[in-house]
């Protein structure tokens, strides 16, 4: 869809299109880490935040578990 044979080389449209897809990704990927640190530094400073995540995270764990141990009963 995206390669076109009367276009030119095929290597050559394959290399542009892993290059874009290479530079993308590296885009999304450079904002994630970006978010991710000034997300963990904020969380860093408010304990409040840092407990709602504990307890948070554990409920989810435990929740797991228990859904774990239903579906062995099964």
């Amino acid at each position: 869809q995206f390669v076109s044979p009367g276009a030119g080389s095929l290597a050559v449209q394959f290399a542009a299109l892993g290059t874009v897809l290479v530079l993308v990704g590296l885009a999304f990927d450079c904002a994630y880490a970006l978010v991710g640190g000034r997300l963990g530094r904020w969380l860093a400073s408010r304990p409040r935040a840092q407990r709602l995540q504990q307890w948070g995270f554990g409920g989810l764990l435990i929740g797991f578990g228990v859904r774990l141990a239903l579906l062995r009963q099964l």
